[in-house]
Formats: structure tokens, C-alpha cells, sequence
């Protein structure tokens, strides 16, 4: 009862988060430059058919207006429909959102192993040249942009061994071996940030645990030094590795508007950046109100997980 208890308040909590979600990225929109009917009705348009698509697509309205009746269509579940394609924008990011999810999926599965075997070996061999090249590549995974990460692994791979295509998804399930195949790229280049700064915490973690009373107690009764490290100490050297893996999942969609632009990857970023530039206002504002949600739902879901991790944290 507690915990559902928790869940509900925190939900509850989501609400004013996705409001004000919508409320900047709604006037930071209508305040930019560029005029959506213009874009629609064409350079060579009069004055009057400008005008006409205004008003029926309600731009000739006060700002506030717009964004009540924006913000009670979505409230019944409308976003809206994209202003070029006139295809409803909910039909439009559920066509998306599966491949950037998934991208997300792989992307945060690859990081997070990776990240933790590499960050333990480097514990393990601590003060040693493997931990100073682990620390280095990690810094260096840390430093370099998503975009700077995606183009070298496709000059490298893509282009130099041709063991990868360039860009573009298949046609095919999601998760068939021509669908994982093309999105091995775009995912290793999500991945190698969130990879290295999870190696670097899960060294740092599992060096401090390490120094515990209670470690020193199973070394003092005569546990091998492998059943010390991999049954006592690893476990509790993975909660702060459990809170980042909720901030890097986050950070992966805001990372994925460049990677899969730049891999031309079908997905939601990859919308968000054609619908800029076209100014189409719903998509952008359905698609960023989409990725807040699953950003702030995966943030609960990180929290709920601690219990299970740590039976010593309860929520009341």
C-alpha cells in the first residue's frame, strides 16, 4: 500500500512538470520567427489566403488562446494534426515512437553492460596501465558530442569497412537481425557516452564499497576475495549506477534528435527536426510532450527500482 501510495503522488506530481513542459516549449515556439501559413500557402500567396489559413488554423488568435485550446484537445487525447501533412500528430509519433524506443532500448542495454563490466575491471585493477586506459577512454567517451561519435563510427565502419549501411532502416520487424543490423551505428553512438560515465561511477562505487566495515568482516571470515567482490559488494555498489541509468535514458532521446538525423533514422527526433523546420507547431509540440512523458515515467521507474535493489529503502 505504501509503495502504490508513492506512485500515485508521484504521478500526480508529473502533472505540473508536463505543464510547464508545454507551456515553454508552446510560447518559445509562436515566438520564434517564420510564419506557418506562409509556409503552407506558398512565397507567391496574397495577403488574403495567408490570412484565411491563419484563421482556420486558429494562428490569428491570442497566444493564451491558442494554448488553452491546444492544451484542452490534448487533455481529451488530440494533439492536434500536423500542419503540412494534416495527418493527426498522435497517428504520426505512434508510427515514430517505436523505432526511437528501441534505438533507446539497445542503446541504454549496450551502455549499461558494457559500462558496468568495464567499470568493474577497472576497480578490480586499480592503479594499474588496464584502469589508466579504461579512465582515459572514459573521459575521452564523456567529451566527445553525439553527433562528433556518430559520424566517426560511420566513416569508420560505414563508409571505410562498409560493415554497416550508412543511413536509413530496413523494412522488417523491429527487432529482426536487418533492423538491428542498421541500427547497431546509430545505437553504439548513444551508447558511448552513457557508457563511459557509467564505467567511471561503477569504478568509483565499487571502490567505495570495497573500503566498507562490512567487506573487511567477509575478508575477515575467510571469503575468497572473487565471492567478497561479486556477492557482497557488487550489489550495493549499484544503486548510484541505477540512478544514472535513469538520467542516461532520459539524456538518450534528447541525444537521439541528432544521432538518427544524422543516420536518418526514422524516429522521433529525427521528426522533431523535419518539423522545425517546416514550423510545424503540433508535431513539435506533440513530440516533446511524448518524450517528457517517458522521461519523467522512466525517473519513477528508477525510483520504484531502488526497493528492490536495496530492501533497506522503503517509501512512505
Amino acid at each position: 500500500m505504501l509503495m502504490a501510495s508513492y506512485i500515485v503522488r508521484r504521478l500526480l506530481q508529473m502533472v505540473p512538470v508536463l505543464i510547464l513542459v508545454s507551456v515553454f516549449v508552446f510560447f518559445i515556439l509562436h515566438i520564434a520567427p517564420g510564419n506557418p501559413a506562409l509556409m503552407i500557402a506558398g512565397p507567391d500567396a496574397s495577403i488574403e489566403v495567408i490570412e484565411e489559413i491563419e484563421a482556420e488554423l486558429g494562428l490569428d488568435l491570442p497566444l493564451y488562446e491558442q494554448y488553452l485550446r491546444w492544451a484542452g484537445n490534448v487533455v481529451r487525447g488530440d494533439l492536434g494534426r500536423s500542419l503540412r501533412t494534416r495527418i493527426p500528430v498522435t497517428e504520426e509519433l505512434l508510427e515514430y515512437m517505436p523505432n526511437t524506443l528501441a534505438l533507446a532500448f539497445v542503446s541504454i542495454t549496450i551502455s549499461s553492460i558494457l559500462g558496468i563490466i568495464i567499470g568493474v575491471i577497472s576497480a578490480v585493477r586499480q592503479n594499474t596501465p588496464l584502469d589508466t586506459g579504461i579512465v582515459f577512454v572514459a573521459v575521452s567517451g564523456i567529451s566527445a558530442p553525439s553527433f562528433v561519435r556518430a559520424l566517426l563510427l560511420m566513416w569508420v565502419f560505414a563508409i571505410t569497412f562498409e560493415w554497416f549501411p550508412i543511413s536509413g532502416r530496413p523494412a522488417g520487424p523491429l527487432f529482426s537481425l536487418p533492423v538491428l543490423h542498421a541500427m547497431a551505428l546509430p545505437a553504439l553512438a548513444l551508447a558511448i557516452g552513457g557508457m563511459a560515465s557509467l564505467a567511471r561511477l561503477s569504478r568509483s562505487s565499487f571502490l567505495e564499497v570495497l573500503r566498507q566495515d562490512y567487506v573487511r568482516t567477509a575478508r575477515a571470515k575467510g571469503l575468497s576475495e572473487r565471492v567478497v567482490q561479486y556477492k557482497h559488494a557488487l550489489k550495493n555498489a549499484m544503486l548510484p549506477v541505477i540512478t544514472i541509468l535513469g538520467f542516461r535514458l532520459g539524456a538518450m532521446f534528447g541525444g537521439s534528435v541528432i544521432v538518427e538525423t544524422v543516420f536518418a533514422w526514422p524516429g522521433v527526433g529525427r521528426r522533431i527536426i523535419g518539423a522545425i523546420g517546416t514550423r510545424d507547431f503540433p508535431v513539435i509540440q506533440g513530440a516533446v510532450l511524448m518524450l517528457a512523458t517517458v522521461y519523467v515515467l522512466v525517473n519513477l521507474l528508477t525510483d520504484i527500482s531502488y526497493a528492490y535493489v536495496d530492501p533497506r529503502i522503503r517509501y512512505d
